[in-house]
């Protein structure tokens, strides 16, 4: 009814309607008092009436908050100043003490009212502390208590201080004015009495163990004109009392229960001691509050944050004793638990409704420790330069190493805080001393090397090692030897250093571009397949940077390369990306130099790597002090960032199909050549695809027919020679075989392709397949190009080194060393016949291949076993000859004794029988490598431990095998039963 009436009179606004209003209806409500107030702006006449009305009531909340009202906007009004007597006078403890306390912030003491306050506190008689005219008066006291302090307030003091030391029961909002009076008196020129001093420890003391932590905060609250008014009087003892009451406050401040009381006690009673720099003078007294600063902060987030924030204001000396716990903040905080995570993503979520950032979520504080940490090492760095940062780094690195060759996964501890150290050093990496530069980069050589890591850690380990070595560019051989070992090496992470050489060279001098990429052309074609496309992908980097600079020498001389790799990638197709991953960013956006800064190193780079958003989403990166926040961060998703791959993807391959095609042949006007061919290859159509075994039918008849065929060679239509050249090679890509029936194919394609040398593109297509093939034997082309250069001339043989160059850094290991022997091969050749343009343009090439075939070492053995005989001493026309079809060849790959050793050579009518056959082990034959001199071929225990094999493989007609074998050894091992046995019986 009262809203009504007093809306009606506010309408109108007529003060007389107001009056009437008032004094025809009972204001019973405090909130309707309140509205009235508010509305008519305090009017006197509005206020008088409210009076007179509400005086009449006995409702003391109504009472109360109507003075307030009135002490508010300094409404001197009769019945105010009887209410302050009655107050002080009556005890009444129904008392809203929270209303008491409101008035007394606001009323002013009058000397009748302070005379009654004195006689009130300083009464000796045995009163209740807990009457509320005490507790009121106290108040009046405490709040005016600047302009009054006299002899009376220590009397007051003194008397208390007793009741306090004596644990007596005092009520809460006493023990609160007490302290405010104190250490008011305590910095007044009254206070000349040291045995205030004495006891002031003790009353906190007590204060502690008898009042709740409503109280303890008013200490905290008080502590900095505590801490003024002793550093007023110094002397030892003042000395060793500020620090044993700094002890106790670091001590009790954690017993706090409330969050909102333990922020505030803190934050209080950290800005206290960290802003004065004569507390850590003492060695005793800094041991002590570091060790204690130290254990608090370490308690949880609030703590922490709050004494970063605070310590970035203190004296810098300060800053300097907590470089240990400066770096530990900085590193800490685990891995989120499931609870955890769930209060991460609600407060996230609120934050999004309220669409602001809430600086109070536990997520923001979280994540800005870090932030208010760094600001922190910026501070100290500022003044103090390369000790600290050097200091500091060592910090960090003795650290990591706790962590050192330790597998761990993303979103661990170990994940993140090695995440945290790379950061840190990063950070520093303007401080740093040439001295601990150097450390650092031998500490990320080993790491990569012996160590796998998360994307994101290796990113910045990257960013890191490319500054540091143009700061120190002679270092970089030690990445250059790492990288020769990578044979050695079972880390796949080692070819992280590509990237790192590829923006070492960005910028530099045309020599030193140069240098870089003959440094990593060897791994182009080395063994590893993610260091051959890092390597690949950075000299491409590389080449683009010298186009745009200008720097013709390194463009023509390495153009042939460049053309080479591009090829190589575009056949690599999305395998290139699958590789780099996120690399592709640092390889080819990413500016070491314009992108240097904290948003990046904090944000941007974890976020690209899919670091979970607790670790990166609420930094707020305002709270960094430095320019260009975005530079890379809100780049890296651009759509107009070039890709710098664009001259990739002009390659077209030429698929000819799974199937194996045979042409008619017509029955009129063939020749008998052509005739015999047909049916050769009708017959080993039966078998293609075929899986077969040595020593076995499929196996024999595979290589009767191939001899068959070789032997017609020079008989063959070209027609048929076309047709023959078609089956060698699509039987290459699809079927293995055995290397008897292989070395003779390679052979009989090398001589169909030298009669029909247009025809050498389908082996370059099929190559170029290499990636979708399955079968390893398609590396047996290489051998077959580089004897079809041979004896060609100096063009010829430049194309077909250019053709076999992309193969020599491709995915198949068998094909890369093939390929390599292969143009080591024909430039020998070339040197020898003084090709001059070739020995030139492809100087650079040939040593890096030698270099890589020196590192794989027995490996290119391995690979190549009887093929070596092929490359390396085999001429394809000098050794043409029966003998060696079907004696020499089959000899060299241990084809059992019963194919070859009985053929009677004499019965061949054809001349230079033993052109090969009795040289192989001939010494004077020339290798042309001098590491393959020793091919051993040991022909006197081949039948060792065979297979056994089915009747049905054996060559029709040799049945007796089965049941005797002179020269049979049968060597077995744990022979539980017959079945067991192996060999042939």
């Amino acid at each position: 009814m009262f809203y009504q009436h007093a809306q009606k009179a506010i309408q109108i606004y007529n003060e007389k309607d107001v009056l009437r209003e008032i004094q025809n209806i009972a204001v019973l409500e405090l909130e309707a008092v309140q509205i009235l107030l508010d509305i008519t702006k305090y009017n006197i006449e509005i206020c008088t009436a409210i009076e007179s009305v509400c005086f009449d009531i006995s409702d003391p909340d109504i009472l109360d908050q109507l003075t307030l009202c009135m002490y508010k906007f300094n409404v001197e009004m009769p019945h105010i100043t009887a209410y302050l007597d009655e107050k002080l006078q009556k005890m009444d403890n129904r008392v809203n003490l929270r209303a008491l306390c409101s008035i007394a912030n606001y009323a002013k003491l009058t000397d009748l009212h302070l005379s009654r306050c004195k006689e009130l506190l300083i009464s000796q008689h045995s009163m209740k502390y807990q009457d509320s005219n005490v507790i009121f008066a106290f108040m009046l006291y405490s709040n005016n208590i600047v302009n009054i302090i006299d002899k009376d307030t220590y009397h007051i003091l003194r008397i208390w201080n007793e009741r306090l030391l004596n644990r007596e029961k005092i009520q809460n909002e006493i023990c609160k004015c007490f302290i405010k009076i104190s250490v008011q008196y305590l910095n007044s020129g009254h206070c000349t009495n040291d045995k205030m001093f004495e006891v002031i420890y003790s009353i906190i003391v007590s204060i502690f163990d008898t009042q709740t932590e409503d109280v303890w905060l008013v200490i905290f609250e008080n502590i900095e004109g505590l801490k003024c008014s002793l550093l007023k009087h110094p002397s030892k003892e003042i000395n060793k009392l500020i620090l044993l009451i700094f002890d106790k406050l670091l001590s009790e401040v954690i017993n706090f229960k409330r969050l909102k009381n333990f922020k505030k006690a803190w934050s209080y009673l950290i800005k206290a001691i960290l802003q004065n720099q004569a507390f850590f003078d003492n060695e005793n007294n800094k041991n002590l509050l570091t060790d204690k600063i130290s254990q608090n902060s370490l308690l949880n987030d609030i703590a922490a944050y709050i004494f970063l924030k605070e310590l970035l204001n203190a004296p810098n000396k300060n800053l300097l004793l907590f470089i240990d716990l400066i770096i530990t903040l900085l590193l800490s905080g685990g891995v989120y638990k499931k609870d955890k995570r769930c209060e991460f993503y609600a407060c996230r979520s609120i934050d999004k409704t309220l669409k602001f950032r809430n600086k109070s979520n536990p997520n923001y504080i979280h994540a800005n420790i870090r932030t208010m940490a760094i600001n922190c090492i910026f501070r100290i760095l500022k003044n103090n330069g390369e000790d600290v940062a050097d200091s500091i780094a060592k910090v960090c690195i003795q650290r990591y190493h706790k962590h050192f060759k330790k597998r761990y996964f993303p979103d661990s501890e170990i994940h993140y805080s090695k995440l945290r150290i790379v950061q840190v050093l990063l950070t520093l990496k303007a401080y740093l001393s040439a001295e601990c530069k150097i450390f650092v980069i031998d500490l990320i050589i080993e790491s990569f090397c012996e160590e796998s890591h998360q994307p994101c850690v290796k990113y910045l380990m990257q960013w890191l090692l490319v500054l540091l070595i143009r700061d120190t560019p002679k270092h970089v051989h030690k990445i250059v030897n790492k990288m020769y070992l990578a044979n050695r090496s079972q880390v796949s992470t080692i070819g992280a250093f590509a990237p790192v050489l590829c923006h070492v060279g960005l910028g530099e001098s045309q020599e030193f571009i140069e240098t870089l990429i003959q440094i990593m052309l060897d791994w182009t074609m080395g063994a590893h397949f993610k260091l051959r496309i890092y390597s690949q992908v950075a000299i491409c980097k590389l080449m683009e940077v010298a186009t745009e600079k200008g720097y013709m020498k390194i463009v023509t001389t390495y153009d042939v390369l460049y053309k080479s790799i591009q090829n190589v990638l575009q056949m690599a197709g999305e395998n290139v990306d699958n590789v780099l991953q996120t690399d592709a960013v640092f390889l080819y956006r990413f500016d070491v130099n314009k992108n240097y800064n904290l948003h990046t190193i904090f944000v941007d780079v974890p976020k690209l790597n899919k670091v979970p958003e607790t670790e990166w989403e609420c930094i707020d990166v305002e709270l960094f002090s430095y320019n260009n926040i975005a530079a890379f961060g809100n780049a890296i998703n651009s759509k107009d960032i070039p890709t710098k791959r664009n001259n990739l993807d002009d390659i077209i391959y030429t698929n000819y199909g799974n199937k194996l095609y045979f042409p008619y042949f017509k029955n009129n006007g063939e020749d008998v050549a052509d005739s015999i061919a047909k049916v050769c290859i009708q017959r080993y159509h039966k078998h293609f695809k075929k899986r077969y075994f040595p020593d076995s039918e499929i196996h024999y008849s595979k290589l009767r027919i191939v001899q068959v065929l070789l032997t017609l060679k020079a008989y063959l239509s070209a027609e048929c020679k076309i047709f023959v050249i078609d089956l060698i090679i699509e039987s290459f890509c699809e079927e293995s075989h055995q290397p008897c029936v292989k070395y003779l194919m390679q052979w009989l394609l090398v001589l169909l392709i030298r009669d029909t040398p247009k025809h050498v593109h389908k082996i370059v297509n099929k190559m170029y397949l290499a990636n979708r093939s399955q079968v390893s034997t398609i590396g047996a082309f290489a051998p077959v190009l580089c004897h079809v250069g041979l004896g060609e001339s100096q063009e010829f043989i430049e194309t077909l080194i250019q053709i076999m160059l992309d193969w020599t850094m491709g995915a198949h290991f068998k094909l890369r060393i093939y390929s390599q022997v292969a143009i080591c091969k024909l430039m020998e050749v070339a040197t020898e016949k003084g090709y001059m343009k070739i020995v030139t343009t492809y100087d650079v090439l040939y040593k890096s291949i030698q270099n890589v075939l020196q590192m794989a070492g027995e490996n290119v053995d391995n690979v190549l076993q009887t093929d070596a005989v092929f490359l390396y001493r085999f001429d394809v026309n000098k050794n043409y000859n029966l003998h060696t079809i079907f004696v020499d060849v089959p000899k060299l790959n241990k084809v059992p004794e019963t194919e070859w050793e009985c053929i009677d050579v004499e019965l061949f009518s054809y001349n230079n029988i033993a052109a090969f056959g009795n040289a192989i082990n001939s010494k004077d034959i020339p290798t042309k490598r001098n590491n393959l001199d020793d091919i051993i071929l040991d022909y006197s225990v081949n039948n060792l431990q065979k297979k056994i094999l089915p009747n049905n493989d054996l060559v029709v007609g040799d049945e007796n095998k089965t049941k005797h074998h002179p020269e049979l050894i049968l060597i077995a091992s744990l022979v539980g039963s017959a079945a067991n046995l192996g060999g042939r019986c």
